[in-house]
């Protein structure tokens, strides 16, 4: 599984242009970041602008975000929804709230490989890189 924790530099396109680069690396390297976690409202960037920037690239169409807010604005949603976000979840968030986005999310993304090697036919699936 990969993880990758960004924290906030002191120039908020560092830290977009940063995360947008360690997405496309994973896609070059085979192998692919599946789900983006980030708040609506950091510290020197916006996490929609972010959202937007993620969405705009082709190679990380399928990427899953979901975003997490402390404070409702009323466009947000209408917002997210647009640029593609699958999930926004007002905080405090229940752990099984984050968990079901994140299963959903990445159930998208479940590829099945069927054995063709003359056994009975059962499907396997891949492990998820997060």
């Amino acid at each position: 599984m990969k993880v990758a924790v960004l924290g906030a530099s002191s120039k908020p396109d560092r830290y977009s242009n940063k995360a947008i680069r360690l997405l496309l690396d994973a896609v070059e390297e085979r192998d692919p970041i599946k789900l983006v976690i980030s708040d609506v409202n950091m510290p020197e960037i916006d996490g929609i602008d972010l959202a937007r920037k993620v969405t705009s690239k082709k190679l990380l169409a399928g990427t899953s975000i979901i975003m997490l807010t402390s404070g409702a604005r009323p466009d947000d949603t209408t917002t997210l929804r647009a640029i593609g976000v699958e999930y926004h979840l007002m905080k405090p968030i229940k752990q099984s709230e984050l968990f079901s986005a994140m299963v959903k999310s990445l159930g998208k993304h479940e590829e099945t490989v069927i054995d063709t090697t003359g056994s009975a036919p059962r499907a396997q699936t891949r492990a998820l890189k997060i």
